[in-house]
């Protein structure tokens, strides 16, 4: 049997996509997040152009960058989006790798 390799932060807990409740995969996290970036972007833009934020709300949604849409997007409520986009989940970086049987 091939022996696989967890992701641990210092306390030697699993962490990011080895962690048993994760629902999102490491590579999902980075593009949600790569997504996250571009909606604030286009928030700081619509802001300088002094739009309201209703107006605001309906670019995002029209361009699929609101936390609803990349909630669907992805799988998970919205309540996991705004925490990734906050850094209250998946923030922390593996120290070291552990193998598990």
């Amino acid at each position: 049997m091939p022996k696989k390799y967890i992701d641990v932060n210092e306390l030697g807990c699993r962490i990011g996509e080895s962690h048993p409740r994760a629902k999102l995969s490491n590579l999902d996290i980075d593009l949600m997040l790569t997504l996250l970036d571009a909606r604030e972007l286009c928030i700081g833009l619509c802001r300088t152009k002094g739009l309201t934020q209703r107006d605001i709300d309906k670019m995002l949604e029209d361009k699929a960058l609101s936390y609803s849409a990349l909630a669907l997007r992805f799988g998970v409520h919205k309540q996991h989006v705004a925490k990734v986009a906050q850094g209250a989940r998946r923030m922390q970086t593996p120290t070291h790798t552990k193998v598990v049987k």
